[in-house]
Formats: structure tokens, sequence, C-alpha cells
């Protein structure tokens, strides 16, 4: 399992390796060493509590990435503005990842479940011949937007009412999102940008993956889950989360990770 270094894409993730873990799974959980350095605890506990074969593994940038501080590979340790920085930081883990596949030998895995937001891992699954899941952890909706803008923005659809930016193609009505809110570069997108690339590697690793896992269910959301359906006829809801109680996930800026 590769996550995307996010607390709120690590902790889904999270839930989702105990969950396979569960069904008697060995499971990797791959992440920057920041973030695995910050799970240890949880993970330590899930493997005494209720005995699950989970292993942390966390990757390092073949070199510096330029405006990433070390130690700081998690987008809330990190200044706003700083996304493009860990794009680049993401697409740099590829080279280490592969050569983590290629150390496992035939106790590697096979499958390999991804970040929506991690597009490499889909060719590095075909170049080993291993199945690849995208998981969303944002949920119907969220994931919804993200498809819709990333189609506006392929077909340059994005258009402003005033204040606003508008981005059709969800459901009947159209979603409304401030200029703020919006890059101005989404507007007039240009392919060599770093940020439109990194939205159409998404849509291209969505299209080539063999299936997709959606954190939500189909009551919490059966309008966009419906909505996700009609384009995605491999698309499954999946909450993860405790069948024995509700996990609260508790975090401040460079402490680990505790219930």
């Amino acid at each position: 399992m590769v996550t995307y270094p996010a607390m709120g894409h690590s902790i889904p993730s999270l839930d989702l390796a105990r969950l396979l873990a569960s069904h008697s799974l060995a499971v990797s959980y791959v992440t920057t060493r920041t973030i695995a350095q910050r799970l240890r605890g949880l993970m330590d506990e899930s493997r005494q509590a209720a005995d699950l074969d989970i292993q942390l593994v966390g990757l390092s940038p073949p070199k510096a990435i330029e405006g990433l501080p070390e130690g700081r590979e998690s987008m809330d340790l990190l200044p706003r503005k700083s996304s493009l920085v860990v794009h680049s930081f993401v697409e740099s883990l590829r080279e280490p990842f592969e050569r983590w596949l290629e150390e496992q030998g035939s106790r590697g895995p096979v499958c390999i479940f991804s970040d929506m937001c991690i597009d490499w891992t889909v060719q590095s699954a075909e170049r080993f011949g291993n199945i690849s899941v995208i998981f969303a952890p944002c949920g119907a909706f969220g994931t919804s937007v993200f498809h819709a803008i990333c189609g506006c923005i392929t077909a340059n659809t994005l258009r402003k009412e005033g204040d606003s930016v508008i981005i059709d193609g969800i459901l009947s009505s159209a979603v409304k999102f401030s200029k703020e809110q919006m890059p101005e570069r989404f507007l007039q997108p240009d392919p060599a940008d770093m940020g439109i690339r990194f939205l159409m590697g998404k849509m291209q690793s969505v299209s080539k993956c063999w299936g997709m896992l959606v954190n939500t269910f189909d009551n919490l959301e059966p309008r966009y889950h419906t909505h996700l359906k009609k384009n995605n006829k491999w698309l499954t809801p999946l909450v993860c989360c405790s069948r024995s109680s509700f996990r609260m996930y508790c975090w401040s800026e460079g402490e680990n990770i505790r219930h």
C-alpha cells in the first residue's frame, strides 16, 4: 500500500491496511520516513492488539528536493503553498519504491493499493506484474469533484462567474469555487505546468488500474456514489473503520499520531 504524504490520506489508508490485514493478509504500508515515524506507535499497537501483519516502509528520495526541509515530508508540516514541492517529492519516490520491490524478490506483493494522488504506482505494478488498485480517501463527493475538475481542465471548460469559478459535470448541478480556492492557471491550462500534469496523471492512472475503492458507503453519499459508478463500473464503496469502535486520531505539528 502506497500512501500520499498528508494526514487526510495517511489515516484512511492506515484503516484500510488494518482491514486488509484482518483477513490474514500481509500488508506493507509504504510512506515517507517522517510519516512512518509518526505512525509507528499505532502500527505497534495494531500488531500487538489484533496480531496484524503490517510492515511500515519509510522511503526517502534519491536526492534532496528543493524547498522541502529534511524531516518535514508531510503536508501538515509545510506551508500551504508547498503543494507543488510535495508533488515533486512524491514523483521522486518511484525509484526507491521500485528498488524496494526488487529487493522483495519472491516475497513481493501480488497487489499494489495506492492513493489516487500517486499515479506512477500503476506503471510500477505493470512493470512488476502486480494488480493495481486505486484508493480514494476523500469519499464519493470529493472524488466526483476531483474527476470533474480534471475533465473541465482537459476540455478547457472551467468558467468564471463573478468572483466564482464554475465546475460542471457533477450530477445535474454546477459546483462553485471561490477564486482563492481554484488556482488561476487551471482556467488557462498549460500541459507543461506541474499542477496540470499532476491532475492529468491521476486521471490516466484511474483509467488504467484494475479497480478503485472509495472511502464511503452507499447511504452516506448515494447520489455521488451512483454518479461515480456511471463512469467507473469497477468502483466499490468502502468504509475504513474499526468494526468494534469508532476511531478518532489526534496529532499536532511534529507529533506522532495517537488515538
